[in-house]
């Protein structure tokens, strides 16, 4: 709303109100009918005119997380600290290092809908278009799945991965091979988006997020 047309609303509530009440004081002191129906519209299109008057609440902005297939683990840092305290709708797919918005360290106001799917595996190191792999690799995705991953995890999903067998890419397991956790198990882990997320937010997809940082 320009402020232009922000004033002549204002200047019409004013306007309007002054004249229906000069119409009713007309109907006190004479009786007639026609001055309070004149009163009544006056005062009602004020009233109208008021509201229009009132600005638009702004939405604020979320997060959204639908299909992200994972990346460069610090690309992903990078994001988080540009979302900041926004709020982070996770309404689909969520691979691999995606899954780092979950970290507890990072306190992100995160929320799940019913169509969020986790996927984890062990982080890798990508070399010359292929996967490292070797006794150093595969130690250094097991340290790094750890203090990356495990340790930052909710609670829940911490038990809920103890014991599974990870993939590790570094190993020698396919890059698509996952330990999936589906939005029924994560319970209150990670918190339930309110069921109108959708028209609560601005939503921005957070793939939009630009870092400087390449997916691998």
């Amino acid at each position: 709303m320009t402020i232009l047309l922000k004033l002549l609303l204002i200047v019409g509530v004013l306007g309007t109100s002054a004249f229906g009440f000069a119409y009713f004081f007309l109907f006190a002191v004479s009786g007639r009918r026609q001055f309070l129906r004149w009163a009544i519209v006056l005062i009602v299109s004020a009233f109208v005119l008021s509201h229009l008057a009132k600005p638009v609440q702004a939405k604020p902005i979320a997060y959204l997380i639908d299909g992200d297939m994972g990346g460069a683990m610090l690309r992903y840092e990078q994001k988080a600290k540009i979302i900041g305290g926004a709020k982070v709708v996770i309404d689909g797919v969520c691979l691999s290092a995606c899954t780092m918005y979950l970290r507890r360290d990072w306190n992100l106001d995160v929320c799940y809908t019913p169509s969020a799917t986790f996927g984890f595996h062990k982080p890798f190191a990508w070399l010359r278009n292929s996967v490292v792999t070797g006794t150093m690799a595969i130690a250094n995705a097991d340290a790094s799945w750890r203090s990356n991953f495990f340790e930052q995890m909710p609670a829940r999903i911490r038990v809920m991965l103890s014991g599974k067998s990870i993939p590790s890419p570094a190993a020698g397991d396919p890059m698509d091979r996952f330990v999936f956790v589906k939005a029924r198990d994560v319970g209150d882990a990670v918190k339930p988006c309110p069921k109108d997320w959708a028209a609560r937010y601005k939503l921005v997809d957070v793939q939009s997020i630009t870092t400087g940082i390449g997916a691998q």
